[in-house]
């Protein structure tokens, strides 16, 4: 069974992305954009046995160390930014969304505006594009009587089995294949997913269950938002548009929807739409905070994935082709699957990569590059530290513009632990102003 993907509180975001995934501001891209947040992205594996990664190496990326000028064609060719797969589930391509609340919530109007405002909003048409999915509308409300505060609730043994007596009571609204309820709980409520508490371990995420009406069963989609303080408009806006997105992640009888695999970019495990944009910080929607999300229609055009994005600026990059590794343990509990993002260099040889710089348009001056493992709590973009002992990383170039290719030389020296270690190629204009490339180096 795979993991539920899981949107961090604020509280949460503060303390666990200062530990693993480091948080980015602006444009600054100084991580991978989120997937599941619970690897340590920045920590080696542990050593590889048997072909070295508990999968299997096909398709090599060609290595060319070519070094060329940069050209006039926005943006240059280079290697594409990974994308989310569709596994064949459906979307929620007319969300209702119904709007859950309990008795004594003071929030209660302002949760139901924000609500139906946000799924057909701007940000709506941004975070949808390409999925086949329409302005959402109002499924209607529900109001519950309040006897969940204090209580301690499971997803799987209370909360599902809830749902379906408040639909056969006519307290909530029956379900059709569009629908979404949208549970905001009290703040001594506590809600218990796969072991883990809401408000230390996750803020909020999306699940879906069996419900009958009248003799037929409808698998309905839900999200789960308890009161974490700070506001819940970020965690709601990213519950919604991964549940329109993916919005039966775990369900038996049907299929999951829109995933990314790409260990380098996402973690292990990888993640929805919302998740691999978490550490990229919010945008704004109606004066309310909102999650942004991977969008594949921007990533295949070299704009930037995580949307929307900030108008005023220009995305930019510094792209290698990797390595693909096939039938990789799914950490998760889910099946085997296929990432990118890697380089396999043997002990004792060396690889030259092609570094190829891009922009979506002109930049005001020439990049500067640098190769290496994230320094944590760095607010220096130049400062990275080497990517593992006994390995050696240089580049033939140190600034560029779009176009440009830097041949990137790694040289793995003989007495080197066997490992995965993960680094990144760092496209940098300002210093609050850069984009980090990441892969991981799979020392054989």
């Amino acid at each position: 069974m795979r993991t539920l993907a899981v949107v961090f509180s604020h509280l949460a975001i503060a303390s666990s992305f200062a530990a693993s995934v480091a948080a980015c501001g602006g444009s600054t891209q100084d991580s991978p954009p989120g997937g599941n947040p619970s690897p340590q992205v920045d920590a080696g594996a542990p050593p590889v046995t048997g072909n070295g990664d508990g999968g299997t190496h096909a398709d090599a990326a060609p290595d060319a160390p070519v070094v060329d000028p940069g050209n006039d064609v926005y943006p240059a060719p280079h290697p594409p930014l990974p994308l989310l797969t569709n596994f064949g589930g459906a979307v929620l391509s007319d969300m209702k969304i119904i709007t859950v609340t309990y008795v004594g919530n003071a929030n209660r109007d302002s949760l139901r505006v924000f609500d139906d405002m946000i799924v057909k909003s701007p940000w709506w048409t941004s975070v949808t594009d390409g999925f086949a999915i329409h302005p959402g509308t109002s499924g209607g409300y529900a109001e519950l009587v309040d006897d969940v505060s204090g209580k301690t609730l499971d997803n799987d043994t209370d909360l599902k089995p809830m749902i379906q007596k408040l639909v056969t009571a006519g307290k909530l609204p029956p379900p059709d294949a569009n629908t979404l309820y949208a549970f905001y709980f009290p703040a001594s409520t506590t809600i218990t997913l796969q072991g883990s508490a809401s408000c230390q371990a996750f803020g909020a995420y999306h699940d879906s269950g069996p419900v009958t009406v009248g003799g037929a069963t409808v698998e309905a989609a839900f999200a789960i938002m308890p009161d974490c303080g700070g506001g819940t408009s970020v965690s709601a806006s990213h519950e919604f548009i991964e549940a329109a997105t993916d919005p039966h992640p775990l369900a038996t009888t049907t299929k999951p929807t829109w995933y990314a695999y790409n260990d380098a970019w996402f973690g292990a495990g990888g993640g929805e739409d919302a998740d691999l944009c978490q550490s990229r910080g919010a945008a704004s929607e109606g004066g309310h905070d909102v999650a942004r999300a991977w969008v594949n229609s921007a990533a295949a055009a070299s704009h930037d994935p995580c949307q929307p994005a900030d108008p005023s600026l220009v995305y930019f990059g510094s792209a290698i082709a990797t390595d693909t590794i096939k039938d990789i343990p799914d950490p998760t509990g889910g099946p085997n699957y296929t990432s990118d993002g890697y380089l396999v260099v043997k002990k004792g040889a060396s690889r030259v990569v092609d570094v190829v710089l891009f922009s979506e348009k002109k930049l005001p001056h020439d990049l500067s590059v640098v190769v290496g493992k994230r320094k944590r709590n760095s607010t220096n973009p130049t400062d990275v530290t080497p990517i593992a002992s006994g390995v050696t990383s240089t580049l033939s170039g140190a600034t560029g513009k779009n176009g440009t290719h830097i041949a990137l030389t790694l040289a793995v020296d003989a007495t080197a632990a066997p490992g995965d270690y993960p680094f990144v190629v760092r496209a940098i204009l300002e210093t609050g102003d850069y984009h980090s490339w990441p892969a991981i180096l799979r020392v054989q």
